[in-house]
């Protein structure tokens, strides 16, 4: 089994602008269970592609470097002239405003397993805007999944 390295975030994502501003796209393994349950850490990857401000929209889910410094990879939930707001699919807060200058990447597809699923997938699509939809209640739908996830472990 190969050997598993920790790097800094400022080290590896230095790289991968570079990648996206070449027009390569790049697959990371997701971290932190912020975007749960579209995206579950250490078990699904994304592959992030370079994106322009203009062609991000309501249920993206972008990567963008904020002002502290990290990188936070949540779904757009709205834009407001240059700025976006964005949220973690298991969090209520919203982040924002965003400045586009901050915006790093998007998802453009993920893969759970060795299955690939496209972010511009009709289902998919479907299934992030009902989660939106959901922002009120979601504290009980995690609650629900979380029950049906156990359950079948």
């Amino acid at each position: 089994m190969p050997e598993v390295k920790l790097v800094k975030a400022d080290n590896i994502f230095n790289t991968i602008r570079n990648m996206l501003r070449e027009g390569k796209c790049v697959r990371v393994t997701v971290t932190g269970m912020s975007m749960y349950p579209f995206l579950r850490e250490g078990i699904d990857s994304v592959l992030l592609s370079d994106i322009s401000f203009e062609n991000l929209h309501r249920g993206d889910i972008a990567l963008v470097h904020n002002n502290d410094g990290q990188y936070i990879l949540h779904r757009v939930l709205r834009k407001s002239g240059n700025c976006i707001f964005m949220a973690g699919d298991s969090l209520k807060e919203v982040e924002g405003p965003i400045n586009s200058d901050s915006i790093f990447a998007a998802v453009t597809a993920v893969w759970r397993g060795d299955k690939r699923i496209e972010c511009t997938n009709m289902k998919w699509k479907l299934l992030s805007h009902l989660w939106l939809l959901m922002m009120p209640v979601r504290s009980i739908m995690l609650k629900i999944i979380r029950h049906i996830d156990k359950s079948w472990a």
